[in-house]
């Protein structure tokens, strides 16, 4: 098989896997979802006590602080930094998706996720700020990461990536 052929099976194996959410509604309902809960736990865990306390104020301001925390991530990263949060959380709801899909056929989907779980954190570390690094007793890291935390992000959506084309749909098997 040579070089040409190896990377035109990954692109479809990608591709597949990016398509296989849009092939129902229930499981694009699933991948908007997980994505929206993804991006809601991104941008508010920036700052949780904050959102702990506006919440148990009232329920009202959610709509606010997301937008507040939004123009807080494009304040802090940047166009780039959200850019790459809303993909993070795309992809993320796909995989998740593809995943469970996987998991449910039997097809090894316990690999394909335990493999890209280190990305997944890391990239989501970087993805909420400095959110779950003060949890783990590192809060001044975050400024030492190179780019606004947006190269991290990078490699977060590559390593999702990475996994979705190592996976393909989930109801072929390219073994």
């Amino acid at each position: 098989m040579s070089a040409t052929d190896v990377t035109r099976s990954r692109s479809d194996r990608l591709y597949r896997a990016l398509t296989y959410p849009l092939l129902s509604a229930g499981t694009t309902a699933a991948a908007v979802g997980v994505a929206a809960a993804t991006y809601v736990v991104l941008v508010a865990s920036a700052n949780p006590t904050a959102v702990a306390t506006a919440l148990s104020a009232s329920a009202g301001t959610v709509d606010d602080l997301l937008v507040a925390y939004t123009v807080g991530t494009v304040d802090a990263a940047g166009w780039l930094g959200l850019a790459l949060t809303v993909a993070y959380a795309v992809l993320a709801g796909v995989t998740t998706v593809v995943v469970a899909s996987t998991v449910r056929r039997g097809a090894g989907g316990t690999e394909n996720l335990l493999g890209v779980a280190p990305g997944v954190l890391a990239a989501g570390c970087a993805s909420c700020g400095a959110g779950v690094l003060p949890l783990l007793g590192v809060a001044g890291a975050y400024a030492l990461f190179p780019f606004a935390g947006n190269l991290v992000r990078a490699v977060g959506v590559l390593a999702l990536l990475f996994a979705l084309a190592r996976t393909g749909d989930p109801r072929r098997c390219d073994i």
